[in-house]
């Protein structure tokens, strides 16, 4: 977490000091990722880094001579955010998920390999107010002009893989689930299908400095629960969310930060695998939790964690929580279906449980 990015490469050191002053250490940050990746687009002799253009997919090839057009990966499908964006959400990320180890300090090494590492510090101009947690990076950026909305989202999800065809010039992508048997049947039987679904808490920024950017927070499958950027393949499949406003995106990053030092720190104290990636919850557990903690309720479904009190949990349906399955079930079917299953989904739910 006190890395700050998943990515590689990831930023150099230099480009994020501590501290880290927002007016003069951010377009730096930038121009040096920008260089970096030029450097490395030359070096594998792929087209041309283009800073200010949504990058479009290079699929691979998945068939063999039965199915030569089929290829893993959507092509033609561009991204929702321009390179550039891309690497603001991830420097925005880094100093969220730096900002975030205030409160674990004692269990982890800094940059400079200081143990306890020393707090991170982000001041908005060079006389700034010095902020040591994400909260307050969120509330200046408001009191600097900047639109900041925080909600849950809840996607389909296939965990990256994808798969489209091309026929001559042209790519035709092909819509991907996981189908889970729920445990929820009709009354003549019949199981009520669910496709997996992804979750994440999401934080819209649009203002002077920042626009547009998307950022997400959740417990990741490679076993870190991390703020990370939102960008997607433009598919609709892949990139359209069924999303819950959160009341207060102050509130919301500041109950993720937390979370992700527990989630953290509990899977580096018990060695768990995968950085407790299932043991702890997986995404959708732990936007969930958050949600939770803030409204009192989640919409996300399926949940699979154990270990917390007042979070359903569905791996073992049982009658008594069945209806609020059914709620957070349709909660979390998205507003145009993708496929026929979705729809009936919807419908047996609504004939079943009458919601």
């Amino acid at each position: 977490m006190r890395l700050g990015d998943l990515y590689e490469p990831t930023f150099p050191k230099e480009a994020i000091p501590n501290p880290f002053v927002v007016s003069e250490h951010w377009k730096p940050a930038i121009e040096a990722m920008v260089e970096l990746a030029r450097k490395g687009a030359e070096e594998k002799g792929g087209p041309e880094y283009e800073p200010d253009v949504r990058a479009e997919g290079a699929p691979s090839s998945a068939g063999d001579g039965m199915l030569p057009d089929l290829h893993l990966g959507l092509g033609g499908a561009r991204g929702t955010h321009t390179n550039r964006q891309v690497l603001e959400n991830r420097l925005l990320s880094a100093l969220l998920n730096k900002l975030s180890t205030v409160d674990m300090l004692d269990e982890i090494r800094d940059e400079d390999g200081n143990f306890p590492a020393r707090e991170f510090v982000v001041k908005m101009d060079k006389d700034g107010e010095a902020m040591n947690r994400p909260c307050q990076l969120v509330e200046a950026l408001i009191a600097s002009g900047h639109d900041v909305k925080a909600c849950t989202a809840i996607r389909t999800t296939t965990f990256g893989l994808a798969l489209s065809v091309k026929d001559d010039e042209e790519w035709t992508g092909i819509p991907l689930a996981v189908v889970l048997r729920t445990g929820l049947q009709t009354e003549k039987g019949e199981n009520i299908p669910f496709c997996l679904t992804h979750s994440s808490v999401e934080f819209y920024f649009d203002g002077p400095l920042l626009k547009g950017l998307l950022i997400q927070f959740f417990h990741d499958a490679t076993g870190t629960a991390i703020f990370c950027s939102g960008h997607y393949p433009d598919a609709p499949w892949s990139v359209d969310a069924k999303t819950h406003p959160l009341p207060d995106p102050v509130s919301a990053v500041r109950t993720a930060g937390l979370l992700g030092c527990v989630i953290n720190s509990t899977a580096s104290a018990r060695s768990l695998f995968l950085g407790g990636y299932g043991t702890l919850g997986v995404c959708n557990d732990s936007a969930a939790t958050v949600e939770l903690a803030l409204t009192g309720k989640t919409h996300v479904y399926p949940l699979m964690a154990e270990a917390m009190a007042e979070m359903p949990n569905d791996v073992h349906p049982i009658p008594s929580t069945m209806e609020d399955t059914a709620r957070r079930m349709l909660s979390s079917l998205p507003e145009v279906p993708v496929f026929k299953n979705m729809e009936d989904t919807r419908r047996m739910l609504k004939e079943e449980f009458g919601i």
